[in-house]
């Protein structure tokens, strides 16, 4: 009896010791956990990562599911904001495979959150969509709408809509969000951070809808909000700058968008190691700002700096990487140096390749490719390259997307400069069902699709065809003048505006009648016009070289048609308006800074030039003093 109940006893001390050290166990695993998430959101991502790894170890020891879960979950989203998509997902997969029996959990929602941005970023837009959705009913589920977890979810979830299209639903989103925002706002007594996260979101759908001037109206809110939350040099204070100089970068106001990175390059400088992936991507903000001003010098100077800081931080294969091997490509392609951007591209497309063979990324990568070969008149490989890209757009199942706009033009234009215009009308006419579903708030997108079907019949000799989708272009043009748009808009309208006069000409010249001269007149006066509104009316601009291709497009239009003119009063009439057109084009670029561009003068003789300038002024200056100095009188 006695035995019984000492072993009784030794065994109840035992569970009671057991369950005190898993209780021990489950303290210390969430406490690593909560280490974790204070080391992610202060960007300590290696040390996030370490207390994650403490964690699972226990969790894994002991059988304890939660910890494992949380623990995954935790890592995952780390790796995340490390822009190391890979190693997310495959955590991210883990803690999926771990919560199998438990969908309606905390780590559940975050676990479908977290595999819709990835699944988004590395372009399976549809399956982004579905799990962001599943995340959102999870949430709502768990916390309510108005937790403040929901509201985050659904400002994420309005950001894929946007991308999709789906403007006035992402906007009733984020409108409904930053309502729950600022009730939350007001119940704790001060503005909650969420509210310039909505802020963001709205400013986001308006830059997408091409409403650019709301959109940094909006930022604004946003910024000021943030700095009295967070303080002047935190990294969210940061990531507005970039988003107010992309916006201005769109509205050409190249300046303006360069202060701003440099403002954001300045606070992820106060802590480089940590925020040094970020100083890459502010890198390449400013590559691609130099590039639309032309500098493409400057341009790869800022590309070669980002491209070591994304090898340190994310290795040579990972997608930051590739992405800056072909943002490099371009500046090469457009140096007319097309050996090199080949050369960048398929650096590029090898990483792609290695990473997924299946990448939405190589569509892209693939259609820059040809378009470069294009360049070399290598027709052949162009073709080939453009066959490869369209092969990764079916594996996909993204011939509808939004985003295959841009390059559904590109393979309209390839397969017209190929002269294989069925293919090239087929593709353009691919653009334009897209441009009718994402173009019901802005349609400018629908112009420049109009103008290459039109181009694409006319030159397979489809007159009435061409002259159909000619006036399509056509009424755009009008009511998008009308309309009063944005700076940014207005530079894509005049650009837009002369391709229709260039095309209208042609479209003239192939019915060869008197019509015809007439229209070479009103294409030449009308694009003058529309330069003169341009340089007028739109202040912002500092891209002079896009000038000048307009100027002397409609200059070499100008004496193509002199050719072929038999009357002298045409003769006269044309040859005045070519003239002018020269004349700007002089005016515009053969001004000191430029004719030293154009000129190929090395800066180590402009830096001489400049000292002996102001060598010049001092001594000048001396001069006019002691000339201006009266002149004592002598005395004997």
């Amino acid at each position: 009896m006695f035995q019984k109940i000492l072993f009784t006893c030794v065994f109840l001390c035992s569970i009671a010791t057991v369950t005190a050290q898993n209780d021990a166990d489950l303290k210390l695993a969430q406490e690593y956990i909560d280490s974790a998430a204070a080391n992610k959101s202060n960007a300590n991502f290696n040390k996030a990562i370490k207390f994650g790894h403490k964690a699972l170890d226990i969790g894994l020891n002991r059988g304890i599911d939660s910890i494992i879960s949380k623990s995954y979950i935790e890592i995952a989203e780390t790796y995340y904001y490390k822009r190391n998509l890979d190693s997310s997902f495959f955590f991210t997969q883990k803690t999926l495979d771990q919560i199998s029996g438990n969908e309606i959990s905390p780590t559940s929602s975050m676990t479908y959150r977290l595999l819709g941005i990835i699944s988004y970023y590395r372009g399976n837009y549809k399956k982004g969509m579905e799990y962001t959705k599943t995340s959102i009913d999870i949430t709502e589920k768990v916390y309510g709408k108005k937790h403040p977890k929901s509201i985050d979810m659904n400002a994420d979830y309005a950001f894929l809509l946007a991308n999709f299209g789906k403007y006035t639903l992402a906007l009733h989103k984020l409108n409904k969000a930053l309502e729950y925002s600022l009730e939350i706002g007001k119940e704790k007594g001060k503005k909650y951070q969420l509210i310039s996260k909505c802020y963001f979101g709205l400013a986001n759908v308006h830059m997408k809808m091409k409403n650019i001037l709301e959109a940094n109206k909006i930022l604004e809110k946003a910024l000021e909000i943030d700095k009295k939350e967070l303080g002047e040099n935190h990294d969210r204070i940061a990531g507005a700058y970039i988003n107010l100089g992309n916006n201005y970068s769109r509205l050409n106001n190249y300046k303006r968008a360069l202060e701003y990175y440099s403002s954001a390059e300045k606070i992820y400088l106060t802590n480089p190691s940590t925020f040094k992936f970020l100083l890459g991507d502010t890198y390449i903000n400013i590559g691609n700002t130099y590039s639309k001003k032309k500098e493409f010098h400057k341009a790869l100077k800022y590309f070669k700096k980002a491209v070591p800081i994304l090898k340190e931080n994310f290795g040579e294969k990972n997608q930051n990487t590739a992405k800056a091997y072909s943002d490099i490509a371009l500046i090469y392609k457009r140096l007319n140096q097309p050996n090199k951007a080949i050369e960048k591209y398929n650096k590029a497309i090898n990483i792609f390749l290695a990473l997924d063979k299946s990448d939405s990324r190589l569509v892209k990568t693939y259609n820059n490719l040809a378009l470069a070969y294009l360049a070399k008149n290598e027709n052949e490989n162009a073709l080939h390259y453009l066959s490869k890209s369209q092969d990764i757009i079916k594996i996909n199942s993204i011939e509808n997307d939004p985003s295959q706009l841009d390059i559904y033009i590109s393979y309209g234009f390839i397969y017209s400069e190929t002269e294989i215009y069925d293919k090239s009308v087929e593709y353009y006419k691919k653009a334009e069902q897209i441009a009718a579903l994402i173009s019901k708030e802005n349609y400018l997108e629908k112009i420049p699709v109009y103008l290459g079907i039109s181009k694409a019949y006319l030159k397979s000799n489809k007159i009435a065809e061409s002259k159909k989708y000619l006036d399509k272009s056509f009424y755009l043009i009008h009511d998008q003048i009308k309309q009063d748009m944005v700076q940014a808009d207005q530079v894509s309208n005049l650009i837009n505006s002369i391709e229709y006069y260039t095309v209208r000409s042609d479209y003239y010249s192939k019915l060869n009648n008197n019509i015809y001269s007439d229209s070479i007149k009103i294409n030449n006066e009308k694009t003058l016009a529309l330069i003169d509104h341009w340089q007028k009316n739109i202040s912002n601009s500092n891209d002079k070289q896009v000038k000048t291709t307009l100027f002397l497009k409609n200059y070499e239009n100008s004496i193509e048609h002199l050719i072929s003119r038999k009357k002298e009063e045409e003769l006269i009439q044309t040859f005045e308006i070519a003239e002018k057109t020269k004349s700007r084009i002089l005016a515009e670029n053969f001004r000191a800074t430029n004719a030293q561009h154009f000129g190929k003068v090395p800066d180590s003789l402009v830096n001489k030039e400049y000292d002996l300038k102001v060598d010049i002024t001092y001594y000048d200056k001396k001069f006019y003093e002691a000339k201006r100095k009266p002149k004592k009188s002598m005395t004997v």
